[in-house]
């Protein structure tokens, strides 16, 4: 039951209503053309309020009128079964006998449908009502009965939360409060009958987040947006049929777009963008087939482009073109597989030939080649895949096709130093480094043996030290240089091998010799001794 007055009709009725719809009663002279008809037609009884008269209009054998009067014989309320099923479910109500409120029951389930309230005998509002009696639509009428106002409770939480208003018979606005709030978040005006224009504040500040125009078909022309809601449209987009022509985008809101997107019949055609937002839009992105084609970058406006990236079919990076030195000429070339870099091609002295080349694997450098006297012929090649050292690098100084000089970096810090004989690869002379790339020692083999036979050593001002030698090849040292401040200051020799000097020299700071002692008989103790 949907409130205690139809509780009570049904009741008194035999039931609940359930009718199609059908024209009502007009005014008084039609009601007292009923009421002349019931006194004649019908059987009567008394109630406390007047009379309650009973009719069967279609003569088979159950009551489908009821009409109640007062003592003045005004009628008070009529009841009518209008589809013949013996349940009431259409019910006049009247004051001074003319009609103030209509309800009705339009389909099988128990309960007011419909309810329509009258002034002057006139239909003045319209109600449609849930099975709960909760009034989910109000329809306000006009003198000629036109509605000029609908509200309604679309989401079923009691609250109108969308209006429509009415002029001459066509919708001119439709307002929406989702949240029922109070608040209107949807604005649409209507023109002819058609959408012409939405406004949307979502989060119900007050503030419009979002335009919509649309065109005499109803299909969407423009559409206005405040992306970061500071009140202010910061990006607008134009279409065409319907379909998106234009974005574009001012974030800054100083009239000028930092980004365009151009579209043909709905397909990105190209993005121009000013990245660095200085009021031009260097950068370009051409598209194909709706995936990026080719971006383009000028960011120095001369309209020669220093950056050109390719992209394949399924959109990824293909390869890269760039003008580092800036003067109109693409210099360095990356290439990509699966969207990861490859391989690299430089000219770094800008004379049109590449004299740098770089592989990578999973986006780390694997080896390069460098030409860097830029004769044609890569001289230099890098290896960074040769741990524990994070670079070696090999030097072919005159073309032989065979290293020369082979370094060792971590970090790129020189911690050793390959010179290898032109025969082979057999390692002349190794230097080795401190973690701050300070030289600490040298190693030489002058005579190709294999074997370490002098080994030098550096302060940490990069002088000589001193020096060691094994001049005989027995892996013991027999000769021992002295420096004083990286110059040469003495020299000890062991003669006979037992480890210990048993000739000493003494130098100048010249370095030219000017003395010399010998101990003959191998006693530690000079014998002889000359003086230059």
């Amino acid at each position: 039951m949907k409130n205690d007055h139809n509780r009570y009709i049904y009741q008194a009725l035999h039931g609940c209503a359930k009718m199609q719809t059908r024209a009502f009663f007009k005014r008084n002279v039609f009601v007292g053309f009923i009421a002349g008809v019931w006194l004649v037609c019908s059987s009567a009884a008394a109630s406390d309020s007047g009379l309650i008269r009973e009719r069967d209009t279609n003569n088979d054998g159950i009551v489908d009128q009821i009409a109640e009067f007062d003592h003045q014989g005004k009628l008070v309320s009529l009841a009518m079964d209008d589809n013949q099923d013996g349940v009431m479910d259409t019910f006049q109500h009247y004051v001074h006998g003319e009609i103030v409120r209509l309800e009705k029951n339009m389909d099988d389930e128990p309960g007011i449908d419909m309810r329509i309230h009258f002034k002057n005998g006139r239909k003045i509002r319209q109600e449609r009502l849930d099975d709960q009696g909760n009034i989910y639509q109000e329809m306000d009428l006009d003198a000629a009965g036109t509605p000029f106002e609908i509200r309604e409770d679309t989401d079923a939480d009691h609250k109108i939360d969308t209006v429509y208003h009415i002029e001459k018979g066509q919708i001119v606005r439709i307002t929406r409060d989702p949240d029922g709030d109070g608040v209107t978040n949807v604005h649409a005006v209507y023109r002819n009958g058609k959408l012409v224009e939405r406004r949307n504040d979502a989060n119900g500040d007050g503030t419009v987040e979002e335009r919509l125009l649309f065109d005499e078909d109803g299909l969407l022309a423009g559409r206005y947006l405040d992306t970061d809601q500071n009140g202010d449209f910061d990006m607008v987009e134009i279409y065409r049929d319907g379909l998106i022509h234009m974005q574009q985008w001012d974030h800054d809101q100083d009239e000028r777009y930092e980004k365009i997107a151009f579209y043909e019949k709905g397909d990105i055609l190209r993005i121009e963008e000013d990245s660095d937002m200085d009021g031009i839009r260097e950068t370009a992105v051409a598209y194909r087939n709706g995936k990026p084609s080719v971006q383009t970058v000028d960011a120095n406006q001369d309209g020669k482009e220093e950056l050109r990236i390719f992209f394949n079919t399924a959109g990824e990076t293909e390869h890269i073109e760039k003008d580092v030195s800036l003067d109109g000429r693409m210099d360095t070339f990356q290439h990509y597989k699966n969207n990861r870099l490859v391989f690299v091609e430089k000219d770094t002295n800008g004379d049109g030939e590449i004299d740098s080349k770089t592989w990578y694997d999973t986006d780390r450098q694997k080896k390069a080649l460098r030409d860097l006297d830029h004769d044609g012929r890569f001289e230099t090649t890098h290896w960074y895949d040769r741990p524990p050292w994070t670079r070696v690098t090999e030097f072919d100084s005159n073309g032989s096709g065979t290293v020369d000089v082979r370094s060792y970096f971590m970090h790129d810090i020189l911690r050793r130093r390959e010179t290898l004989k032109q025969r082979g690869d057999l390692v002349e002379v190794r230097e080795n480094f401190d973690e701050k790339g300070f030289l600490v020692n040298s190693l030489e083999d002058s005579n190709g043996d294999g074997r370490w036979d002098t080994t030098w050593y550096f302060d940490a001002r990069g002088k000589f030290q001193r020096a060691e030698k094994d001049s005989d090849a027995d892996d013991r040292v027999d000769t021992w240089y002295h420096y004083e401040d990286g110059r040469l200051s003495g020299v000890s020799e062991d003669t006979n091998g037992d480890g210990r000097p048993d000739v000493w020299e003494e130098y100048d700071t010249s370095e030219t010799m000017t003395q010399r002692k010998k101990d003959l008989d191998f006693d530690g103790v000079a014998d002889i001794e000359e003086r230059f």
